[in-house]
């Protein structure tokens, strides 16, 4: 908790990610002063058919808006679950419906060193597999 707090005088963002599996728990994010919560896919992908899913959700969301911690919901994946965690109230979104994974462009500066900063076009584009289905 030292590091976090010396970074942070940097001006450095802390983010927990894949809140709600594994063992993150309420009691780090409260010892850990994050500044964002990744809430995982794996809350998210059922909060349109599970009640159960979407008042861990609520709550998550209304915790975080308490200790002024962001939110972003992991998996959105249809525009259904956006307009849903939107009105739930969640501050931002990644998935599948936000776009999906795009390759880096390659930087050639050895064909010509007058473009060294530019970058070099890639004619076939090819998405890059998430590891997981549609988050």
């Amino acid at each position: 908790m030292a590091f976090i707090a010396e970074v942070k005088r940097y001006g450095a963002r802390i983010a927990m990610d894949d809140f709600g599996s594994g063992y993150s728990n309420f009691e780090s994010l409260i010892q850990l002063d994050v500044d964002f919560l990744k809430i995982d896919g794996s809350l998210i992908k059922n909060i349109i058919v599970d009640r159960n899913s979407e008042i861990v959700l609520e709550t998550l969301i209304s915790f975080a808006g308490k200790l002024g911690i962001t939110t972003i919901a992991e998996f959105v994946s249809s525009e259904e679950l956006y307009n849903k965690i939107k009105s739930m109230g969640v501050d931002f979104a990644q998935g599948y419906f936000i776009g999906r994974p795009e390759p880096l462009i390659e930087m050639d500066a050895s064909s010509n060193p007058s473009r060294r900063a530019s970058p070099t076009r890639i004619d076939a584009r090819v998405a890059v597999p998430d590891r997981r289905e549609d988050s």
